[in-house]
């Protein structure tokens, strides 16, 4: 046996003539006997070179495989992949949802046509310039095409002589929609709007108007289902429709408190002479930001609220709408200017006012351009089109200005009717022959930035441009020709679903009797034909009162990507130095 060290197993002490051993543990031996063999055949060096060859490719084939670990590794964090978390609360009370229900007559044509009575001249310019925007069959090119230029401007001038807005004189009021001994009621309780603070529960939208309630949170459900929800009892009046209406009836919307609603989308149909349940559930979600997800944080500046909530989908296509509107048509939608007014937001204005202005200058540069197609008269060759495509926006710009001036310039409106004149040719709305045309026109007048809450109707869009620029976007959108920009929903935001049971309202003549007794006190009292009709219950309420939160959470943490990494690359270390001993 060779002895590495002989100290302290081996030490020795000299008694006479005897040598005795200080330790005589077997185990301490046994260990040294092994370690020792086991180093010299170490130092031996005469394993086959097989054996060696073996382990180092097993070595070399564990480094790759730890290096293509690494790799997914990183692939799988660099995905950036998440998950929904969906949990549910019980809670004891909810506060209830903002609502807004709005009447889907955006004037109110009896009211018109009577105050039109003496003067049906401009009763017809009315009529027929209405119903050229229900014409169907409009041509591909030219959205004008069905628009009376006549009628058009015989109303421009007769609201200027009006001296306010058509759209504002003659909506529906909302005292007029809502029928009932009480307002409404919630909970079980009738209550009523306080005559001082209507103004509030009337919302100016280009629907026209519509009542907006819990903008303040303060109705909270504390009861499970219906008898602890919202009752409304409406009238449709539906006599009173414009004939252009395509529908008739309420639009109802749930809303977050702060969410601004200006137009008809993503609403629920109610019909007239129908009780409708809409069964509501809350959800509370919250989502990532980029990489993670899509979610973003942009500002209303429509909010009512000096610290606004980030808007929603709903409320970034509705600033684009408005934006088609100020830079295209070169004006701000009345409910616009009337809303913020209220609100007191007259920055919201002002950046609007600057985009007319801007518009009002940018509109001759853009049709000087196209017609000289994009260059340089010199630079021109002949027999070459250089007609250059407009954008959906250029269209609605080159369109509109074109439109007015056909319609306010110095051609007498006699020889116009006698002509039979109801709208322009396909060179007045850019068409392929339009931008070699030589004719001259004169410029867009640019408006002075006088900027004050006396002058924002100078920017205002009278009834015939409104109804005419929301006639025209609706079609250069239906033709893909003008495009809304992608919105992001907001990183936490409250949100609603919505389940609608209908019947008949009223069911019966007893029932529609013991109605009118005991609930409505209507007066005079309408026949159940009418009622039939136009009336419209309508019950909004939690079925139950929990709320489901969803969560975006991500995935792969990072904490749980360095664990890994570091995991992967210790076993590769920990093998390689229990294995390069075989290859000494």
């Amino acid at each position: 046996m060779v002895v590495l060290n002989a100290s302290p197993w081996d030490e020795e002490e000299t008694k006479g003539h005897e040598t005795q051993r200080v330790s005589d543990d077997p185990f301490l031996f046994g260990f040294q006997d092994l370690a020792s063999e086991y180093y010299q055949v170490l130092r031996e060096k005469s394993r086959p070179k097989i054996c060696k060859i073996i382990w180092a490719v097993l070595v070399f084939g564990l480094m790759i495989l730890t290096f293509y670990m690494i790799y997914k590794l990183l692939h799988d964090y660099f995905q950036y992949d998440s998950f929904n978390k969906i949990s549910t609360k019980f809670e004891t009370s909810l506060v209830f949802p903002a609502i807004s229900i709005c009447n889907l007559n955006y004037i109110n044509y009896t009211k018109l046509s009577d105050y039109l009575q003496d003067d049906p001249s401009t009763k017809n310019s009315l009529d027929a310039f209405l119903f050229g925007l229900t014409a169907n069959g409009h041509d591909t090119r030219d959205p004008f095409t069905f628009i009376n230029k006549t009628a058009f401007d015989l109303l421009e001038e007769w609201e200027d002589n009006l001296n306010e807005s058509v759209s504002i004189t003659f909506r529906n009021q909302l005292y007029d929609m809502m029928i009932g001994k009480y307002d409404f009621v919630f909970g079980g309780a009738g209550m009523y709007i306080p005559t001082s603070n209507w103004s509030l529960y009337d919302g100016y939208t280009k629907l026209g108007n519509c009542l907006e309630m819990n903008d303040d949170g303060s109705l909270e459900q504390i009861i499970h289902g219906k008898d602890g929800g919202l009752t409304v009892d409406l009238d449709t009046k539906s006599d009173n429709y414009i004939f252009t209406a395509g529908s008739r009836g309420f639009v109802a919307f749930i809303r977050d408190q702060d969410e601004t609603v200006l137009f008809n989308q993503g609403g629920t149909y109610i019909q007239p002479g129908s009780e409708t349940f809409l069964k509501i559930s809350k959800k509370k979600i919250s989502r990532l930001g980029d990489p993670y997800g899509t979610c973003k944080d942009t500002y209303s500046k429509f909010s009512k609220f000096a610290t606004p909530k980030a808007e929603t989908v709903r409320e970034c296509i509705q600033r684009q709408f408005i934006s088609f509107y100020t830079t295209g048509c070169g004006c701000i939608p009345w409910y616009v200017v009337q809303r913020m007014g209220n609100l007191e937001k007259f920055e919201v204005l002002d950046d609007m006012v600057l985009d007319v202005i801007a518009r009002s200058s940018k509109v001759d540069e853009e049709m000087e351009t196209n017609d000289k197609g994009g260059e340089r008269p010199e630079k021109r060759k002949e027999g070459v089109n250089h007609t250059k495509k407009l954008s959906g926006i250029e269209k609605l710009r080159k369109g509109v200005r074109k439109f007015k001036m056909s319609s306010t310039n110095t051609v007498d409106r006699s020889k116009k009717e006698e002509s039979g004149d109801k709208g322009f040719d396909q060179d007045s709305f850019g068409g392929e022959d339009s931008e070699n045309s030589t004719e001259e026109t004169e410029p867009w007048p640019t408006l002075e930035p006088q900027i004050n809450t006396s002058n924002y109707t100078n920017y205002t869009c009278s009834f015939a441009l409104d109804q005419t620029c929301d006639f025209v976007i609706k079609y250069l959108t239906r033709t893909a020709e003008l495009k809304y920009e992608s919105c992001s929903e907001p990183c936490s935001y409250d949100s609603w679903d919505v389940e609608i049971d209908q019947v008949g309202f009223p069911s019966t003549l007893d029932y529609f009797t013991r109605f009118l007794k005991h609930e409505v006190y209507i007066w005079p009292a309408p026949s159940f034909e009418y009622a039939k009709e136009n009336l419209a219950r309508i019950h909004i309420y939690y079925a139950e009162l929990k709320e489901d939160v969803v969560e975006q959470e991500k995935a792969y943490e990072v904490q749980n990507f360095v664990a890994e990494f570091g995991g992967t690359v210790d076993l590769f270390i920990g093998f390689s130095f229990f294995t390069v001993f075989q290859l000494v």
